[in-house]
């Protein structure tokens, strides 16, 4: 009987690590904002709450920063971002521009990122 349990005891504590690295794993993200956007600032807060739900690591980037600015340009053109609005958020090989868009889907991309090439 124990030639038994030994296996199976086995193939439950691999399912266990596997489950216990699966949580620890941290969605990174990049938000651009400018400080003196009032739609910024919203869909910030918004992520900033999210960021309690989930295990998320979001670098904040105002774009008054030129550097900042720089990086921004350079992910929309990787993306191929036609209509640019600030606030933007980048997640995996997810772009979400806009206020609107990120407070709609912002947790969705969160929610999902072995799907979208997060982690």
């Amino acid at each position: 009987m124990s030639k038994k349990i030994l296996p199976l005891l086995m193939i439950v504590l691999m399912l266990g690590l596997r489950s216990a690295s699966q949580e620890k794993a941290v969605v990174r993200a990049y938000f651009f904002y400018s400080p003196t956007c009032l739609k910024c600032l919203a869909a910030k807060e918004h992520v900033r709450d999210l960021q309690e739900k989930y295990p998320l690591e979001v670098k904040f980037l105002n774009i008054d920063i030129m550097r900042n600015y720089e990086a921004l340009i350079s992910l929309e053109k990787k993306f191929i971002i036609t209509r640019s609005d600030i606030p933007e958020l980048f997640v995996g090989n997810t772009a979400l521009v806009g206020k609107d868009v990120i407070i709609e889907e912002a947790e969705k991309v969160f929610k999902m990122p072995a799907r979208i090439g997060i982690v």
